[in-house]
């Protein structure tokens, strides 16, 4: 790395460039590799595009591609990974109902009264029907 005329910027060696960029597209995670090197992310970016990877100049990625499961034993593995996540999910909402139920019901029974307590309500007797005008 060179510092030229007092301005801040650095100028890389193709020999650089392309070692973090062959790091990158090996699958090293980006911002890890961008830190470790001293760099924005950004210039990783622009090397790949600008062709400086041994492979060449490499497009844009728009979205991560998943690798899709090569064995049998893989997709079974995927698919239960994923069925255990939506169990956790199914007894992690299970326990924030029964928390909350628990919380109301505590609330029902402490605003109750209880039966030795006078409430100073006493029933009183019902009254006679009235007998209707003819």
């Amino acid at each position: 790395m060179e510092q030229t005329k007092g301005r801040r910027w650095f100028k890389y060696s193709p020999k650089f460039k392309q070692q973090a960029v062959d790091r990158m597209i090996a699958g090293e995670c980006v911002s890890v590799l961008a830190r470790e090197l001293g760099i924005g992310r950004k210039f990783l970016y622009a090397w790949r595009e600008a062709g400086y990877g041994s492979a060449g100049p490499q497009p844009p990625v728009r979205g991560v591609k998943r690798r899709e499961p090569a064995s049998d034993s893989e997709r079974q593995a995927a698919a239960l990974k994923n069925r255990i996540s939506e169990l956790e999910g199914l007894v992690g909402r299970q326990a924030a109902e029964l928390d909350f139920f628990a919380a109301a019901l505590r609330n029902i029974e402490e605003s109750r009264p209880t039966s030795d307590v006078d409430s100073g309500n006493e029933s009183t007797p019902r009254s006679k029907p009235s007998r209707k005008a003819r």
